[in-house]
């Protein structure tokens, strides 16, 4: 009888030890859930962030590298006055036009001017070590300085008596064009021409010496001369064949006088005209220093146009460029002799 209550304590005891046990795995099970919860929670948001990253890239990267496989580099197609515009095959309404201009100014006379039309955002054009970005659309405008360039360019892209035979000038420059979708398209840039830029650039002349990058050392002796305005096209005399070699600057302004004049123009009737006449200035290019001045009056002949204000029955009639032309060949002489 001991024995079997001995055997049923040691029975009693081993259930109470089991169901401790039981009660133990079922704590443990449950810090394992949970800490399995947690890994997987953590490992979800890493995975959501992942994803949420990796839209993000593909939102960011979208304008300049889409999905799939790049299109072949697109065709360029140049077309306008002188083959001065690129349009590009397959994209209605595109353009990339490459001019200088004296009106355009921005931040130099002597920047080459770079317009854009109906590209894609993200698209770039690159010279050399300057990248230029899209961002949009419709318009885009863009600068690169050719100062370094200038001088070298041969006087006949400056001027020619007969304008129609004035060369445009190549820089010998290429360009890179890369479009989002697309392969990248190597060009070179169109001949353009810097007569007016130059022209207005020289004007600075007014304010001191103007050097050329790696001309060569002057001997001192005056062979070539460029006349200048704000507007019109240089006139060049002498014996210079780049435009490192130009010597003296005539730079012209126009000057208000009193004169006027009574024209009739079949548009507007009788106008009452005032003539302009021009300041000219003389300067070695070299020094800086002012060699003289003088005015050219006006004729007082009734011009064929005018700048006419319609309302006010009033306008303004120019100096022509040939009396301006006329008065730096005849003074040419006298001024290069002059130190």
């Amino acid at each position: 009888m001991k024995k079997i209550s001995i055997f049923a304590s040691l029975l009693m005891l081993s259930m109470v030890f089991a169901a401790c046990d039981k009660k133990e795995e079922s704590s443990e099970d449950k810090e394992d859930k949970a800490e399995k919860a947690d890994k997987t929670d953590k490992t979800e948001k890493k995975e959501d962030k992942k994803k949420s990253d990796l839209a993000e890239v593909k939102k960011d990267t979208k304008k300049t590298q889409p999905a799939g496989d790049l299109k072949d580099p697109p065709k360029l197609e140049w077309k306008g006055y002188k083959k001065s515009k690129a349009v590009v095959e397959g994209i209605d309404g595109s353009q990339i036009w490459f001019y200088m201009s004296s009106t355009a100014l921005r931040k130099s006379p002597l920047n080459m001017h770079i317009s854009i039309k109906k590209l894609p955002e993200g698209t770039t054009v690159q010279i050399k070590d300057k990248k230029f970005t899209v961002d949009k659309s419709d318009y885009a405008y863009f600068d690169y300085l050719m100062k370094d360039q200038i001088g070298e360019v041969p006087l006949s892209s400056i001027y020619h008596k007969r304008i129609y035979k004035k060369k445009r000038h190549d820089f010998n420059l290429k360009f890179t064009l890369s479009i989002p979708g697309y392969k990248p398209v190597t060009a070179n840039v169109p001949p353009i021409d810097p007569s007016k830029s130059l022209g207005r650039y020289l004007m600075e002349v007014e304010d001191g010496s103007i050097k050329f990058k790696n001309e060569p050392k002057t001997d001192g002796k005056i062979d070539t001369m460029i006349q200048v305005s704000k507007y019109g096209s240089p006139f060049v005399i002498g014996k210079g064949k780049k435009v490192h070699d130009i010597d003296l600057v005539t730079v012209v302004r126009k000057e208000e006088s009193e004169q006027k004049i009574k024209c009739e123009f079949k548009k507007y009737g009788k106008i009452d005209i005032t003539l302009m006449n021009a300041k000219v200035a003389v300067y070695n290019r070299h020094t800086g220093k002012k060699l003289g001045e003088d005015v050219i009056k006006n004729d007082k002949k009734c011009p064929r146009y005018g700048l006419v204000d319609k309302k006010t029955k009033t306008g303004k009639k120019r100096v022509k460029q040939k009396m301006i032309q006329n008065w730096v060949k005849k003074n040419f002489k006298k001024y290069k002799n002059m130190k």
